[in-house]
């Protein structure tokens, strides 16, 4: 009786640490009493401001406060609906995650997200078959932020330290991250050597650095060295 009396209050226990317990939140609420909801599991509406890859997070912002949520959790369907949305879009998102604090406390704190839903996005299954759009110039590749497309050029150099690889195209160099595609497709990119200059072709999103005088990069779905 005792045994599964544990077990049954233990279910419940487990049941409530799950996102669908998470009580919604709004940011002030969290910013106000910051340690009183560290490690809680809270809900948070808000619109989406803008991605950043190199992070694996996003922003959103809700009557003015702005909170970084941290993706890598998520789901990788998730993570792409995040990639395809255009910053400053507003879309309104809503998060269920663990509030955590920066290492230094004077930052604030952050979400790991636990669950995402995007206004207006569609499916996972529709998601991963939205079809890449070609483009033939890299100097038009600003036009497609937050879009997936498909470019070619020759191989430069791999950067391990940052999971990523350059190309070039004319002239025209673009960094391409790789760390969603599969092992055995990243062992072959490092294997290459330095400016072999062979053709490869890159299918990805297109995002802009956080500092965007330094233009876009790609994050790969798909990588073609031939």
């Amino acid at each position: 009786m005792k045994t599964t009396l544990a077990a049954a209050v233990l279910m419940i226990i487990m049941s409530m640490a799950t996102p669908g317990w998470a009580k919604e939140m709004n940011a002030s609420e969290i910013l106000a009493e910051p340690t009183k909801f560290a490690g809680s599991m809270v809900t948070l509406k808000g619109a989406f401001i803008y991605s950043e890859p190199m992070r694996e997070s996003f922003t959103i912002d809700q009557n003015g406060i702005q909170i970084e949520v941290f993706y890598l959790d998520l789901a990788k369907s998730d993570q792409d609906a995040i990639l395809l949305l255009t910053k400053f879009s507003k879309v309104p998102v809503t998060v269920t995650g663990v509030v955590r604090f920066y290492t230094n406390s004077k930052s604030g704190c952050f979400m790991t997200a636990k669950s995402v839903q995007i206004a207006g996005s569609p499916s996972s299954a529709s998601a991963k078959s939205i079809t890449a759009t070609a483009v033939a110039s890299l100097a038009d590749l600003s036009k497609y932020s937050g879009k997936r497309v498909t470019v070619k050029g020759v191989f430069l150099y791999s950067e391990p330290v940052r999971d990523s690889f350059t190309i070039d195209q004319n002239g025209m160099v673009i960094e391409v991250f790789f760390k969603d595609i599969p092992k055995n497709e990243r062992d072959v990119i490092l294997s290459k050597k330095k400016y072999s200059k062979e053709p490869v072709t890159v299918t990805g999103v297109v995002q802009p650095y956080t500092n965007s005088t330094k233009g876009c990069f790609m994050l790969a779905t798909a990588v073609s060295l031939n």
